[in-house]
Parts: C-alpha cells; structure tokens; sequence
C-alpha cells in the first residue's frame, strides 16, 4: 500500500479536512453577510435598528448556513438544494426596495407554502411590522437589466379585458386580464392553472415569422414565483404556449404578451410539436374555415401521479394538459385531456387523433379543481359539462 494510500484512510486526515472545509464555508457565509449588511446600511441606516428585520436576515443565513452543515453531516443533496432554493426565494421576494412590496411578497411566499422552515417567524415578522417599515433589499442589486429579464413593454390591464375574457366565468383564483387573453396563475407550481383566449372571425391574420422571439418574466409578478428558461434548458420540456402563437397575431400587443413565462407551461417535445399541434390547429382552423364565427379557449396543465414534483428546484411538471373550446353562438362545447409525454400521433385522419382524448368540462373540472363557465345558467352549464361532445367541426 502507498504512502498516499495510508494517508487517504487516515481518519484523523479525514477530520482535519473536513474541518478545512468546513471553516473555508464559515469563512465563506461570514463575508457574503458582511457584503449584505455593508450594501443595505449605503441604501438606508435606519432599517439596521429593525429588530424584526435582523431577525428575518439571520433566519436566512440560518438557512444557508444549515444547508452547508447538512452537506458535511452526509444528508441528501435534495435537502440541500430545497434549503438553498427556500434562501433564494426569500432573498428575491425582499429584493423590492420597497418594504411594504417586500411584506406582500413574504405573504405569498408563506400561503403558497415556498417556505416551511422559518414559516412562523416570517409570519410573527408580518403581523409586528409597521406600514412603510421592514425589510427589503435593493431592487437594482438583485437582478439583470429588466430588459434582459422581464418584459420589457407595458402590459395593458384595464378591466374591459377581464369583461371581454372572463364573461362566462372565471374558472378560480385571482384572474390577470391583458390584451390577448386572461389567466389565473398558481405561485406554488409557479405556472398558470388556467388561460383564456377567444377566436373570432375578425381575428385573423397571417402567422408572423419567429424571428426575433423572445421569452420573458412577467413583471407583474415576483421573479422568485415564475419558472424561467431553468426549467427548459437542455432537457425535452419545450416551453409550450398555452395562447397559440398563430392566434395572437391579430394584436401587436397580444401577440407580444404570448411570450411571457407566466402564460408558458412546459411540455414534452413530442405533445408540443405533435398532438398539441394538432389540436391547436383543429379550433384555429374551425374559425378559419367558417364552421364557427367565435370560440373561446380554455388551456392548461393537469397535474397527477406521474407529475414531476420541484423538477430543478423550479417548477412542477404536469401530469397533462386539458383544452376546451366553447362556442358562445350554439352554445356548444368540446374538451380534451392529453397526457404530456411521448404520444403516437401517427394514425390518420387526424379526427380520430383528438377523438380519443375527448372528455367531458366535468372531468376536466375534477382533474383540476377548477369550475369553468360558471357565469352560465345553471341549466345550460349542466347539460354542456355533463356530456363528452364531438363539436361539429371535428366531424
């Protein structure tokens, strides 16, 4: 046996190394805490005499600096990375430079259950806090230039697009309403439960070439509680639009506001460029073809057994995706639910393709938990979620 040999079994070797490390992270943790404090007295003095503010910072060294002992106890590197993430995402949601957007941002990480932790201290930290006061961080330090990260147009929410959008119901929760559609966003999953966009006759314009497309983060909300390009870099999850980008082209600004990640879900290759194509196509086309003068489109993700739960400390992948078209002029309505994987797509003719992924709105509905067309009369929204309807331009 080497000299090198006996000395890598050595465990008095072994300890002393890991003590090395250990001080090296120490060390480490002790600067960047530094570095922070330094920064945050240059912004505003005063804020350092917050006790609750102190509190709520030590808490999240705490983290870190419990991630980094878990790491050298020989825990599971899941562990550390969901502390880490927990770290991150309290840090984003102070990086406001204003403490009462920073308090709003806390709120929702907590009742979106982001954080588990520190849950009760940050709660005990936003009952004490007074207007005006508290903690935040500055908004420039934290992030890129907000052309490089975040939409970089206006986006247009005056309520006469919830009206337009939202006239048969709003399927759940809190409801953004822009040019091209309205949606319902879920921050624990990080992605939208629910999009709405109509289809009208007086719609349509010729697709747009992709050059020059561009994602971006949606800056009406938190950055920490949307998935970006981390969740779809180098794997088979295409960034999959839940507004077709062929059906945005009527508005400048709609067809711009398709291409935030808030309205974006991530989707097997194959569904993206296969099925979900093909279905897509079969509502756009309805319009086109004269079969119906107006449809609207309710799309979004299903989540079940074969979810992708944290998929990169970033977002949850879906189970599936479900797609109802309701035509307001016959007051007919079809669904679909498809499974966001790999899908033999390769059988002719294409209406047997769809055929088989018909569902009722009420099975969509206990899929999801969301109620869609509740603004219809009861009767009427009885009878079209009960039935699994084949609309008559699939026919």
């Amino acid at each position: 046996m080497s000299g090198a040999d006996r000395e890598d079994e050595n465990p008095e070797v072994d300890r002393l190394r890991l003590e090395f490390d250990r001080e090296k992270h120490r060390d480490d943790l002790e600067f960047r805490y530094k570095e922070l404090s330094l920064r945050e007295l240059k912004e505003r003095r005063a804020v350092w005499h917050n006790p609750l503010f102190l509190a709520l910072l030590a808490a999240i060294i705490g983290l870190l600096s419990n991630a980094t002992v878990a790491w050298f106890n020989g825990r599971s590197q899941r562990v550390l990375e969901d502390k880490k993430a927990e770290a991150v995402r309290i840090l984003e949601a102070l990086r406001t430079g204003d403490p009462d957007v920073a308090a709003e941002n806390l709120t929702l990480l907590v009742e979106a259950g982001l954080v588990s932790e520190h849950a009760a201290e940050i709660r005990s930290y936003l009952a004490n806090r007074q207007p005006g006061e508290g903690a935040r961080l500055p908004a420039t330090t934290a992030l890129p230039s907000p052309s490089k990260l975040f939409a970089p147009f206006g986006l247009s929410t005056d309520s006469r697009h919830c009206e337009e959008y939202l006239r048969y119901g709003n399927p759940g929760g809190t409801a953004f309403c822009r040019v091209g559609y309205a949606f319902g966003f879920n921050p624990r999953r990080r992605l939208a439960d629910w999009v709405i966009y109509r289809l009208a006759a007086n719609r349509k314009n010729p697709p747009r070439p992709r050059d020059g497309e561009q994602w971006y983060l949606d800056p009406e909300i938190p950055a920490a509680f949307q998935a970006g390009l981390d969740a779809y870099s180098g794997n088979e999850w295409d960034r999959g639009n839940l507004v077709r980008r062929t059906d945005a082209t009527w508005s400048e600004e709609a067809y711009r506001e398709i291409w935030l990640y808030s309205v974006t879900a991530p989707q097997h290759q194959d569904l993206n460029r296969g099925l979900w194509s093909i279905l897509e196509r079969a509502t756009t086309e309805a319009i086109e073809s004269g079969e119906a003068t107006e449809l609207f489109v309710i799309a979004g993700p299903v989540y079940g057994p074969n979810t992708i739960k944290n998929y990169r400390n970033v977002v949850d992948i879906p189970d599936g995706f479900f797609r109802i078209a309701y035509d307001p002029v016959t007051d007919a309505a079809a669904a679909w639910v498809v499974p966001n994987g790999p899908i033999d797509a390769g059988r002719t003719p294409v209406a047997d393709r769809l055929r088989e992924f018909l569902v009722s709105i009420n099975h969509v509905e206990e899929l999801t938990g969301l109620d869609f067309l509740n603004e219809l009369p009861d009767t009427v929204e009885e009878q079209l979620e009960s039935a699994k309807v084949i609309p008559p331009w699939l026919q």
